[in-house]
């Protein structure tokens, strides 16, 4: 048997095997040129859909008239690049006409590019699933990290229906109402003031700037099962915490200065003398010391909750007469409501954050 001749030693073979490397070489370099850029979506690809979204790199295919019945901002989109004058005054004529720029025909389809709105795709994402899938949220409302993407997606894009749920879902999560403040934590608190800063809400502000004071501490009481349901739930503490503007930090720190100083002021004057003279109860020393033990420290950022503690205690099993029972109770009452008050003039509700 003759073995086969060695032509990669002669310089036939040499030449052919450089050619054929060479050939690979450019077929390789061409496939990479007809890769796509782009990635369809996994899951809003419709089959019968006749308009193309793209946000980065990821492409959607949807159907028009769905988006423009419900979006002013799409329906006014669409209505433009068919040749429709945009309106006297109109705030979206900028931003619509950046993206009608961006319009190529693809496949007989119009692709419209949205980067320049600022939107992202995990919040367009979160959108779109909405509009699938919103009659589940009736019974199970997401949490607030998929509610904010629609928030944020929905008011950029004018989805008028999907902003008011969203804004109704999140203000009654970080109510400002006193009456709804219980020792459950809210997650997400730090999230709540970016948005609430950024998006202009700021009735969530209060609330949630309150859940940052008190967090560390309600980490610390944690129970390991509860602790790590919280991890589970919610981000870090600290990368939360990264997220706000550094203005907000200096006014987190003065206001869990604020809220302990007024929590021990309130358990103080629970222990004040009588009010009567001549004095019909006696010094409350053994009371401060049993306070001092327990609930001082428990609510030391939580103000709210720990007047709510307090006013749970029976006073006249302490020795505290008829009119000091009724006293302290307009006491707390009137303390717990001021608290609440005074911390809007705490977070600067009213004074918007600095420019970065």
């Amino acid at each position: 048997m003759v073995d086969a001749p060695d032509l990669e030693g002669s310089p036939n073979g040499g030449k052919r095997k450089r050619e054929e490397e060479e050939l690979n070489s450019s077929n390789d370099k061409g496939s990479k040129r007809l890769q796509p850029s782009y990635a369809k979506h996994s899951k809003f690809w419709s089959l019968d859909g006749n308009t193309l979204l793209q946000i980065d790199s990821t492409r959607y295919k949807v159907q028009r008239s769905r988006l423009a019945s419900q979006s002013t901002w799409f329906e006014k989109l669409f209505e433009q690049h068919s040749g429709k004058e945009a309106a006297e005054g109109d705030e979206d004529k900028e931003d619509i006409n950046d993206v009608l720029l961006t319009v190529v025909c693809v496949d007989g389809l119009d692709l419209f590019h949205l980067n320049s709105t600022g939107v992202t795709g995990d919040d367009f994402d979160a959108l779109l699933t909405a509009m699938d899938d919103g009659i589940c949220y009736y019974h199970d409302t997401p949490h607030f990290p998929v509610i904010a993407s629609i928030f944020r997606a929905a008011d950029r894009l004018k989805f008028k229906k999907y902003l008011d749920f969203a804004k109704r879902v999140i203000t009654e999560q970080f109510s400002n109402d006193v009456g709804d403040v219980t020792v459950t934590e809210i997650p997400f608190a730090a999230e709540a003031v970016v948005l609430g800063r950024n998006s202009n809400i700021p009735k969530v502000l209060k609330r949630a700037f309150y859940e940052l004071a008190r967090m560390e501490h309600c980490l610390e009481e944690l129970d390991p099962e509860d602790e790590k349901e919280s991890i589970d739930e919610q981000d870090d503490p600290d990368e939360a915490l990264e997220k706000l503007h550094p203005g907000d930090l200096v006014r987190l720190l003065k206001v869990q200065k604020y809220l302990g100083t007024a929590w021990h002021d309130a358990v103080f004057a629970l222990t004040a003398r009588c009010t009567q003279k001549p004095a019909r109860c006696e010094h409350r020393s053994r009371l401060l010391l049993e306070l001092r033990a327990s609930i001082l420290p428990k609510y030391e950022f939580d103000p709210i909750c720990g007047i709510q503690e307090l006013m749970k205690i029976d006073l006249k099993l302490k020795n505290y007469c008829e009119s000091c029972v009724v006293a302290m109770k307009q006491m707390l009452e009137t303390r717990q409501e001021d608290i609440w008050a005074d911390l809007d003039a705490w977070i600067g509700l009213n004074v918007e954050c600095d420019e970065e």
